[in-house]
């Protein structure tokens, strides 16, 4: 059975203003990424296709709490513009490890 561990954790956070005209004065973008590793079963089967996908799920998740942080903190209204995902497996003799990623953007109504 695959257990969710995180190993590494990184998330990077920019926010800024941009030119564009699609955007109100008070609307920014806030990127957001999202970076880290589980231990994952070894193979090919059933085991890791259900691993990736509870990795994927992760980040779906904290895609989905993001808006929650940022109304909280920052912003009156807030939606998810566009996200990346990335999962790859690294083979290793015993275990594979799988490494997930994200890049989400938000757009945000500042308070």
């Amino acid at each position: 059975m695959f257990r969710f561990v995180c190993f590494g954790f990184l998330v990077a956070t920019t926010v800024s203003a941009s030119a564009q005209s699609n955007l109100s004065p008070r609307e920014v973008r806030v990127q957001v990424s999202v970076n880290y590793s589980v231990p994952g079963p070894f193979g090919d089967g059933e085991e890791a296709v259900k691993a990736q996908e509870v990795a994927r799920r992760a980040l779906y998740g904290i895609a989905d709490r993001e808006c929650t942080v940022l109304k909280e903190t920052i912003a009156t209204e807030c939606r998810l513009e566009s996200m990346n995902v990335n999962v790859n497996r690294q083979r290793h003799i015993q275990q594979d490890t799988i490494i997930v990623g994200s890049s989400m953007t938000f757009r945000v109504q500042l308070k």
